[in-house]
């Protein structure tokens, strides 16, 4: 079992906290945003307030940026020769052009990530992490909490 790191008390932004307090390592965290245009059904097109199965409103939310800040954060750092290898743990393929071109550039970039779901990315990339194989290292403790 992977600990909880003391004086969190077991939340993600206490870890995050935490892992700021390393020496050369940021943590940024971004809200989601309300989307203001409207939701469309993918197949008519057709403007959808409310969710066809239970009714529940459908508050769409906008994109926070976080994959252009990694990607940028992987490309300025690669510039900097501050880093050989780099782990990409994520199931999108908008990482597949970065971890291409760091590769073209000498960068061993890692993949890690949950099959089948990752599939492009993990045959982009130098080498693979398959995370369901780790997933008991991942269970929460819940005797510590």
């Amino acid at each position: 079992m992977m600990p909880i790191i003391p004086g969190t008390r077991g939340s993600w932004i206490g870890q995050m906290n935490t892992l700021q307090c390393f020496p050369d390592i940021k943590v940024t965290i971004k809200k989601r945003r309300r989307r203001r245009r409207p939701l469309f059904c993918p197949n008519c097109r057709r403007e959808i307030q409310n969710c066809p199965h239970c009714g529940a409103l459908l508050r769409g939310t906008t994109e926070k940026g976080i994959d252009t800040s990694i990607v940028t954060d992987l490309v300025k750092l690669a510039w900097d020769n501050a880093y050989d290898i780099a782990i990409i743990s994520s199931s999108d393929a908008d990482y597949v052009p970065a971890a291409d071109f760091l590769g073209e550039k000498g960068k061993k970039i890692i993949a890690g990530g949950f099959p089948p779901l990752w599939k492009e990315l993990r045959q982009t990339c130098w080498a693979q992490i398959d995370l369901g194989k780790l997933k008991e290292y991942f269970r929460r403790d819940t005797e510590q909490m």
